[in-house]
């Protein structure tokens, strides 16, 4: 009982707060480890820890944790979408990209199970092909995930499937596109962390069209994302500098970025 409450715990907070998850999942992991649990319990763990890894940018970990989940005979098809798919995500994440792009499409046996597997899927996928250049594809897969996202009503997945469109607007210069999404998302989301990654977006448009008078809104984003726990916002963060060093900016505020900067490589 107490592995499977530290579990559901951990699992809550990987994404909020993956300073207060570790501390539950490695005592789960360890209890399980330590104990005969049922098995379904120990494999739910395992994937908790999976996630976990992958989320504090440990991927190579999170690789071997779920390639021993897959290697288990008995996995619920739950469980078997969500070895797929983390698979997929951390072979993304270290750009073995044909890898991540089987284990996405071994998911698509599980979508009857689940309904929003399949918006996961395309929204994965969509993402995948982005990184690979295959813009065509990664339109089409997060066209059909902004579909189903709306259809299902699960506004978190339609605001990511647009931030990821109005992302590939500007890396195929539809400028218009990209800026239209983002200030939609900037007026009337309730997200707070959405609405960051909108204004940084948007920032790249403006710089895209000549325009350099983002900056406020970059360090607005700066700020937000230096508060933020996970290796995303870091991402995030590296982005948002990475355009600012573009910017032309005051000596004295340069100065200052790049000593932030070097806290967070």
């Amino acid at each position: 009982m107490l592995a499977a409450g530290l579990n559901r715990l951990s699992f809550m907070y990987i994404n909020i707060d993956p300073g207060h998850a570790s501390e539950w999942i490695e005592e789960a992991y360890a209890l399980v480890q330590r104990h005969s649990v049922p098995q379904e319990l120990a494999i739910s763990v395992q994937l908790t820890m999976s996630a976990y890894r992958y989320g504090i940018g440990e991927y190579h970990t999170a690789i071997s944790l779920l390639q021993a989940v897959k290697s288990r005979k008995r996995l619920s098809s739950i469980s078997r979408f969500r070895s797929h798919n983390l698979l997929g995500k951390s072979y993304q994440a270290v750009g073995k990209y044909a890898d991540a792009e089987e284990e996405y499409k071994q998911t698509a046996a599980y979508f009857a199970y689940h309904p929003s597997f399949e918006l996961i899927f395309n929204n994965n996928i969509g993402d995948l092909y982005a990184d690979m250049g295959e813009y065509k594809l990664a339109f089409e897969h997060q066209c059909r995930s902004l579909e189903i996202g709306e259809a299902t009503k699960q506004p978190y997945f339609v605001e990511i499937a647009r931030l990821r469109l109005a992302k590939l607007h500007n890396r195929c210069r539809e400028y218009e596109e990209a800026e239209t999404i983002c200030r939609q998302i900037i007026e009337h989301s309730w997200n707070d962390r959405n609405i960051h990654m909108a204004k940084l977006i948007l920032s790249e448009t403006r710089f895209a069209l000549g325009d350099e008078s983002s900056t406020g809104m970059l360090l607005e984003v700066v700020r937000f994302f230096q508060e933020q726990p996970g290796t995303d916002s870091i991402e995030y963060l590296k982005e948002a500098y990475k355009l600012l060093a573009k910017v032309n900016m005051a000596p004295e505020d340069t100065e200052k970025l790049f000593r932030t900067q070097v806290r967070i490589y």
